[in-house]
């Protein structure tokens, strides 16, 4: 039987996307790709993408009659499937704690609430139409939950992040949402200290924290937040060093809003 690569369902401009698909550029996996529009058409909530991912999430990594539903999960295959290009493969046990508790860390940390508050403050229109998509989602989920689409708590748990969302959204001021989000992406990034111990965070192989932190980075960049959250300039030269390597670029990192793909949905 001739080998089949994996199948990666993401969105081009999903924040965990990127997450997926640099930990998989980084390990040479090649992998099939397919690409949702998550916006306009909202494929994550149709029935044939419930049955591959329940959540309703990209990235979703389908390998034979396995689906990784997390960028985390994804992120632990690549490493699993390539160990020696990773520096967890020699870790000892206190170097594997850290990384473990910087990835748990970055988990945590509600990349959607920085990134839309700080597109929301340049962009007053988005203070609007963001809340209303959301209402929209809800909508849609509660007419598939009426008319008893499949895995039903599947889709009531999706509705209530949704409306979990939309009360974030609406709720607070703007200015104090991301006062406290700012303060939460300062603690982030301290954590993982002033500079790389080598070209990546460890040494001279990347790792599971070192993917979370280019991405994250990245997105910082990508919202102009890098001054704000005070960045230590060894983090900024790593960005830009990781920038110029063939694996980023073909990872779709996004380092700068692209509006044009963000309408065409690709």
């Amino acid at each position: 039987m001739a080998h089949r690569n994996p199948t990666l369902y993401h969105a081009a401009s999903s924040y965990y996307s990127m997450v997926a698909r640099y930990a998989l550029m980084l390990s040479g996996i090649e992998y099939q790709s397919h690409l949702l529009d998550i916006h306009k058409k909202r494929e994550q909530l149709k029935d044939w993408y419930v049955v591959i991912n329940p959540a309703m999430t990209v990235p979703a990594l389908q390998v034979g009659d396995q689906v990784l539903g997390s960028s985390t999960e994804i992120v632990q295959y690549a490493i699993g499937s390539r160990p020696e290009q990773w520096f967890e493969s020699a870790a000892s046990f206190e170097q594997q704690a850290h990384i473990t508790d910087l990835v748990h860390l970055h988990e945590s940390f509600e990349v959607e609430r920085l990134s839309f508050n700080a597109f929301m403050q340049k962009l007053p229109p988005l203070r609007l139409l963001f809340p209303r998509l959301l209402r929209k989602i809800c909508k849609q989920l509660s007419e598939q939950i009426e008319q008893g689409a499949p895995d039903l708590d599947a889709l009531k748990a999706k509705l209530a992040l949704n409306q979990s969302r939309l009360e974030y959204f609406t709720g607070a001021p703007l200015g104090v949402r991301q006062s406290e989000q700012l303060n939460l992406a300062q603690a982030l990034v301290n954590a993982f200290g002033e500079a790389p111990a080598g070209q990546w965070l460890c040494g001279d192989k990347p790792s599971h924290a070192d993917v979370v932190l280019a991405v994250f980075l990245a997105r910082l960049k990508m919202v102009g937040l890098l001054d704000q959250v005070q960045v230590p300039r060894a983090w900024v030269d790593y960005l830009e060093q990781k920038t110029q390597t063939s694996a980023f670029r073909d990872a779709d990192i996004w380092v700068k809003l692209q509006p044009l793909r963000l309408l065409s949905h690709r």
